[in-house]
């Protein structure tokens, strides 16, 4: 596991400039919490490089074929981030709160008047989250190979 770590992480420093806050793998899939760019804190599912269906190349497919801006047509509600091979969503939208602090330095995700679906996010609470989203990235390329080798009806 800890070369599958040491490899995403460096596939993350090429497509990233922050650090990630912690790193991990879900069902073979690695996710990657870091600082957002606006405040409060992103989370990311690294799409494998072979045998998943948003793949460059899947099942031998040009590569020229791959389109990533695609991936927003069946990628997971919620997404706001698909920076090919990496998917993930952020926590600074209306409704994503974060207590005045490093992620939160200007107060601009503090909410006065509070809504019941309002999250108050912590680093903890975006790394189950980016879990989850691995887990599901995981879980859409082990239906797609089993479609495809015929053993789903």
């Amino acid at each position: 596991m800890d070369g599958l770590i040491r490899a995403a992480l460096s596939v993350w420093r090429k497509h990233f400039t922050v650090e990630p806050l912690a790193i991990g793998a879900e069902s073979g899939i690695v996710w990657v919490t870091a600082p957002g760019r606006t405040g409060g804190v992103n989370g990311y599912a690294l799409i494998p490089a072979e045998g998943h269906p948003w793949s460059a190349g899947f099942h031998g497919a040009d590569s020229d074929d791959f389109d990533p801006d695609d991936l927003h047509l069946c990628a997971p509600r919620g997404i706001t981030c698909c920076d090919h091979p990496w998917l993930g969503f952020d926590t600074a939208h209306y409704g994503d709160c974060w207590p005045r602090g490093p992620y939160n330095p200007e107060g601009l995700l503090e909410y006065s008047h509070r809504q019941p679906w309002f999250v108050d996010w912590t680093p903890e609470l975006v790394a189950e989250e980016a879990m989850r989203l691995a887990r599901q990235v995981f879980e859409i390329g082990y239906v797609a190979r089993q479609l495809h080798e015929g053993l789903m009806d």
